[in-house]
């Protein structure tokens, strides 16, 4: 499909743009204790990267721009969840855990034939870390308790407590009534 991005000569055929992705994922889960506890530990590696090649018709002849971005993602988990008190009237469960996230970006352009545009890179560099826990308490196997909180640290970003309450009544199998309180720090993109 002929294209001409970025205002540059439309069909040329020196126009042209390039992608790259890539991703990985690997956990490992554990339970023990008669199956009470499971950890999880859990990894992941994701990339991606473009670059494109701009024909333009402007003075001199020849005018060509080169621009690329490129992001990777990595980070882990690892988490313990278990059952404290377990059948009858009353249930108590919960977990622990920690995350932690390292982000690397680059963007550059590079323009021949205008005046004075040389190279322009871009680079940004953050890492987030936080940790978190929550329990869950269930009376008469039809209302629950929730109580929860995370605290996020970022290295670019202003950090945050995050807590969570949340109580539940099912009425009846197909019915329930929620109540929830949520207070989150949704870092941006970058």
């Amino acid at each position: 499909m002929p294209t001409a991005p970025y205002g540059s000569r439309f069909d040329s055929p020196d126009t042209r743009s390039a992608t790259q992705r890539g991703f990985v994922d690997a956990r490992f889960q554990r339970r023990f204790l008669n199956d009470r506890l499971q950890l999880t530990v859990r990894g992941f590696f994701d990339g991606y990267g473009y670059q494109d090649f701009l024909r333009y018709d402007s003075p001199p002849i020849g005018a060509y721009g080169l621009d690329g971005g490129y992001a990777w993602w990595s980070g882990g988990e690892a988490r313990l969840a278990g059952d404290i008190l377990r059948g009858g009237v009353f249930e108590l469960s919960g977990f622990v855990g920690a995350d932690a996230l390292s982000l690397q970006t680059t963007s550059e352009a590079l323009t021949r034939g205008y005046a004075q545009i040389g190279p322009l890179r871009i680079p940004t560099q953050e890492a987030r870390l936080s940790g978190f826990a929550q329990v869950e308490a269930t009376i008469a196997h039809n209302v629950l308790f929730i109580a929860g909180a995370r605290e996020a640290w970022s290295s670019q970003f202003k950090d945050g407590f995050n807590p969570r309450l949340a109580a539940i009544w099912r009425v009846t199998a197909d019915d329930a009534i929620k109540l929830l309180f949520n207070r989150w720090l949704l870092f941006p993109s970058t």
